[in-house]
């Protein structure tokens, strides 16, 4: 299968004619809509949270909880307005859509080999893929019913919808359509997912960059992002399993 971008349009998003919706985002407009969600969005998110909490008094855990949590997916919500804006519909711009059975199940396959031979790399290294640090993070809020509860939602729930949404959504889709072509939209928007993710040592960054690649890849044979949801919020879930059983 060629990774040209002609290819990756017409497979992907067949729906109306570029004429009546105008071409997709490039390089630069595409980029610059990112860089303006998540220069504005969270400010406006969080003005809007101190606001309101003047009327409903919340608790202070659960309003820092919600302070990282909320401008975030503001950032994502103003993204899948722009897809929306440039048509011919959010879902179809950003992959929101239901791939064929037998991708689910070739994706899901090839992605818990991945899982299980990273395990194994890991094991040989360092003898456990769960980090000293988040063992450690995990402990300290065990005590805590709410913060317990943000720390799954936002692994498992917000993570994986809102960074699939950017990365493989928008950025992927919209860099397709420049001269870098579908190949440079994979690498650069995988470097974004990777980079997004500098709280890592670098041997976890370097992981997380072979998770995003792979991510892409499903997310360009497939044509679904809903698809890489899914995967994504189940490697986390396991993450958090296994940090919960370690602490």
């Amino acid at each position: 299968m060629s990774l040209t971008t002609t290819t990756y349009s017409a497979r992907l998003f067949p729906a109306r004619s570029q004429a009546a919706t105008g071409l997709p985002w490039r390089f630069w407009s595409t980029l610059g809509w990112v860089v303006l969600a998540f220069a504005a969005m969270p400010r406006v998110c969080s003005s809007c949270l101190t606001a309101s909490n003047a009327y409903l008094q919340l608790d202070p855990a659960i309003l820092g909880h919600l302070g990282r949590t909320i401008p975030l997916a503001g950032a994502t919500i103003f993204i899948v307005l722009v897809a929306h804006w440039r048509g011919p519909s959010a879902h179809a711009y950003l992959g929101l859509v239901w791939p064929r059975w037998h991708h689910v199940i070739i994706s899901v396959a090839v992605f818990a080999a991945f899982r299980l031979g990273l395990e194994a790399l890991f094991s040989s290294l360092s003898g456990s893929h769960t980090s000293a640090e988040s063992i450690g993070a995990y402990r300290a809020i065990m005590g805590d019913p709410v913060a317990l509860a943000f720390y799954w939602i936002n692994l498992v729930v917000k993570a994986p919808v809102t960074e699939e949404i950017i990365s493989r959504g928008f950025l992927q889709r919209g860099w397709s359509e420049s001269r870098i072509g579908t190949g440079g939209a994979i690498f650069l928007s995988t470097l974004a997912f990777a980079l997004a993710h500098l709280q890592y040592d670098l041997l976890r960054i370097a992981v997380v960059f072979v998770i995003g690649l792979v991510l892409s890849l499903i997310r360009w044979w497939t044509g679904s992002v809903l698809l890489t949801i899914l995967l994504h919020a189940g490697w986390n879930f396991t993450n958090c399993a296994q940090t919960a059983l370690a602490a």
